[in-house]
């Protein structure tokens, strides 16, 4: 059976995006674990990231983000990467004894943010092995659902 050019190019074409789209989600995930491991403190054994961009986005969400980093910064099945333009930005928001913690990863000049790793608002990341399982941006709407899961998880 001799399939036409149409429908022939129709399904090369069907191909052609599907295998595109899988692939920008794995340079996506490559770009993320690329960035993380690039810093001296990364924690390739740690279960969760959280991300958690200090400018722009949902206040209320960066503020409980940075709560709940404050009660949870010395676990080491997770690791904080927090986001501002400056350092005096993240130490505003954070005092010594965290941002001299090895969990907590200080990305001053918004890097993961202008490589498109993560957007304004807060973001969890699932990891096994180097291989990222899942994704959650958290705003309003799953902000304690989202935190209560990564919890469950990391005790």
């Amino acid at each position: 059976m001799s399939l036409s050019y149409p429908l022939t190019a129709f399904l090369l074409g069907m191909f052609v995006f599907l295998y595109a789209c899988g692939n920008d989600e794995n340079n996506d995930d490559q770009k993320l674990i690329s960035f993380l491991s690039k810093n001296k403190h990364y924690r390739s054994d740690a279960k969760v990231f959280v991300f958690i961009p200090l400018s722009g986005g949902c206040g209320g969400c960066t503020q409980s983000a940075i709560a709940f980093l404050k009660e949870n910064y010395q676990n080491p099945k997770i690791q904080f990467i927090v986001s501002n333009t400056t350092l005096k930005g993240v130490k505003l928001s954070l005092n010594g004894p965290i941002l001299n913690s090895n969990l907590v990863l200080s990305d001053v000049g918004e890097e993961a943010i202008n490589q498109g790793i993560v957007n304004v608002f807060p973001l969890i990341v699932y990891v096994t092995n180097n291989h990222i399982n899942r994704r959650i941006r958290v705003d309003a709407s799953n902000l304690r659902q989202e935190f209560d899961i990564v919890s469950n998880l990391i005790y």
